[in-house]
């Protein structure tokens, strides 16, 4: 078959230990063969470098893991897509060790950079911002760790156990010399296995019916948000934005230049509006408010640090809520230090002018998306995740 189609079977390119060739084992563990290959087209057959078996796969199946490693040449697509900033695991945060940790190597890393800057040394704004903004990255970084997405949080950490030890058991199959030895291996895999299935069906079903309880509370007390979340996480699945646009004309917009073009239209006709014709005469005011022109303070910024909330997107910046709460009194100096300077010079880092742009269906819209998937630009309202920093 595969020379009728001009194609090579991978496995019989290259030489490697009978255990690494072969692909299924039967139930007794008596019979071993070599069924499952993977066939490339001759004209790529030295775009593979190798094809091997991994035995050390915990499917839970009679089949071994084929894998096959290959050199393509690839023609190089810039999508002109803005760099997304790294999220970090916030959560660990609620682990009291891991938040002292947090704290004392997020004030070690100000108390140096304090220390090497000169009280006479003046710094730009773009300076004091960049080192102060790598103070929080850099300690995340190392604290936290990047945020890993979850797709199992259900499972509890018994279960987990379980499954390790099941993969350790995986190994010892592997790994016998004798055919008793291997039998004996499999009979504890199988019944280690039946015990991982069964405690899985067991946390998803207490962690679905905990969700179920949080949402019936919520509800009773109004809150919406916590409501539409927990709903949202039990569906399990996630709403599908429209990817197509449409032009003033109406013709249907698929590639990406074109769409961006759009946008820029679209902002550029909304945002730049004509002068007005007759100008609006506005009265003086008869008095005069006594408004506080004053930097701000500390206290005011640690109170603004305090009532944020948690959960917000952090922006290109990648410094969310939690992160400026892990140490309040160490985020309000590197705030103060900032404003001032701000405050002095009228002026803002380039950072905090940068923002990306969510769009969000209006109401009324989704029967829209739904049949046809297109929507024009003045259906979408337009929502700016800029900086947190600089709604402090």
């Amino acid at each position: 078959m595969c020379a009728f189609n001009s194609m090579v079977i991978g496995g019989s390119i290259f030489h490697h230990k009978c255990i690494h060739k072969v692909t299924w084992v039967s139930p007794d563990h008596y019979m071993e063969n070599q069924i499952d290959h993977i066939c490339i087209n001759e004209r790529f057959r030295c775009s593979v470098l190798d094809v091997r078996v991994y035995r050390g796969a915990d499917v839970v199946s009679d089949h071994h893991l084929v894998v096959g490693t290959l050199r393509l040449k690839l023609q190089k697509y810039n999508t002109r897509n803005p760099k997304v900033a790294p999220r970090y695991n916030t959560k660990l945060l609620q682990d009291p060790p891991t938040l002292r940790a947090f704290q004392i190597a997020f004030r070690n890393r100000y108390q140096v950079l304090a220390d090497l800057v000169d009280e006479d040394q003046q710094q730009c704004i773009e300076d004091l911002w960049r080192e102060r903004k790598q103070v929080w990255l850099d300690t995340s970084k190392v604290t936290l760790g990047p945020q890993q997405n979850q797709h199992k949080e259900w499972i509890t950490t018994e279960t987990l156990s379980k499954i390790e030890t099941r993969r350790k058991l995986k190994d010892k199959i592997n790994s016998s010399r004798t055919r008793a030895a291997r039998r004996e291996a499999q009979r504890q895999y199988n019944k280690t296995n039946q015990e991982v299935r069964k405690d899985s069906r067991r946390d998803k079903r207490k962690f679905i019916n905990d969700l179920a309880k949080k949402a019936e509370i919520a509800a009773k007390q109004h809150r919406m948000k916590d409501l539409y979340d927990l709903t949202k996480k039990l569906a399990g699945k996630k709403s599908s934005t429209s990817e197509s646009i449409k032009d003033k004309h109406g013709n249907t917009l698929t590639k990406q230049e074109d769409q961006l073009r759009r946008w820029g239209e679209y902002f550029e006709e909304l945002l730049n509006r004509p002068p007005q014709p007759i100008p609006v005469a506005i009265p003086e005011a008869e008095l005069m408010l006594d408004v506080n022109t004053a930097k701000p303070s500390k206290d005011g910024i640690a109170k603004a640090i305090r009532n944020q909330k948690n959960g917000k997107a952090p922006g290109p910046n990648g410094i969310s809520v939690e992160i400026r709460k892990g140490d309040v009194n160490t985020s309000m100096q590197m705030l103060y230090e900032i404003y001032a300077k701000v405050w002095e010079e009228e002026t803002i880092p380039g950072d905090w002018k940068e923002g990306h742009l969510v769009k969000i269906p209006k109401k009324g819209t989704s029967q829209t998306v739904t049949t046809t998937g297109e929507l024009p630009c003045y259906q979408f309202q337009e929502k700016s995740a800029v900086k947190s920093s600089c709604k402090d």
